[in-house]
């Protein structure tokens, strides 16, 4: 879970002068270790103490301050999840006074992950939206862009796919000729692909193992690296011979 995390591998990315959003990092625990049982003691529906609320009260405080100096609109996301198809509700912040609610969205999603007791919710994040030009909304507003993926291991590129396969937008996008856009929105060209393929390349040179790594074009038609994860954890285009399934 410790690599899987923005705070994990962010710091690298920077490092390498790669373009990325401009970022806010806020783990909860560094202001107090109670927010976290507090938080899944609220999902729970668990009787809260005093301890609790007052925990959960500063936390939120503190986070709608830190969005407050970064300026919204935000993208808000915890280390591991943005609940990005929740858009309005969980990641796309507009308003500093109503974050509360979005943390609650993001919290709920990352406890409900799975089994085991969920993703981790220590680390919260605020993101500088990345100015770019939506091809059309799906979900719960969610602006759909450019963006590719692109395994990576042992220091290489191995694979390059859309970020947004056909079958996740089925049924949830009112756009009648989404397909139309979608499948033109998914192609690279020749230098868009060495491109990515270059800047990929040189952060798989910092990165032990197999992992994915998602790009994001701008409006300024440049590439951000916007997210990573290991790459058992992500989702790979049926098919392809680079895919553990597959493999």
């Amino acid at each position: 879970m410790r690599d899987n995390s923005l705070s994990y591998w962010f710091p690298i990315l920077k490092g390498l002068g790669i373009n990325v959003p401009k970022t806010f990092i806020i783990n909860i625990d560094d202001y107090d270790k109670n927010c976290v049982p507090a938080l899944k003691k609220m999902f729970w529906m668990k009787e809260m103490t005093e301890q609790d609320k007052t925990s959960l009260g500063r936390f939120v405080t503190t986070m709608e301050i830190f969005a407050r100096k970064a300026g919204c609109p935000l993208f808000l996301r915890s280390g591991q999840t943005s609940n990005k198809h929740d858009w309005l509700n969980s990641c796309y912040l507009q308003d500093p006074s109503k974050i509360g609610s979005h943390i609650q969205s993001i919290a709920e999603h990352s406890i409900m992950a799975n089994m085991e007791g969920g993703w981790p919710i220590n680390i919260w994040v605020l993101r500088k939206l990345i100015p770019t030009e939506p091809i059309f909304t799906a979900f719960n507003g969610f602006p759909v862009t450019r963006e590719f993926r692109i395994f990576i291991r042992d220091g290489k590129v191995e694979c390059i796919h859309p970020y947004w396969p056909k079958e996740a937008i089925k049924d949830q996008t009112e756009e009648k000729d989404w397909e139309i856009k979608l499948k033109t929105m998914n192609r690279l060209t020749k230098s868009e692909k060495e491109e990515l393929t270059k800047l990929s390349t040189l952060i798989a040179s910092k990165f032990e193992g197999w992992w994915s790594l998602d790009w994001l074009q701008g409006k300024d038609k440049k590439w951000y690296a916007i997210d990573m994860a290991l790459g058992e954890n992500s989702y790979h285009f049926p098919g392809c011979k680079y895919s553990e399934s597959d493999a």
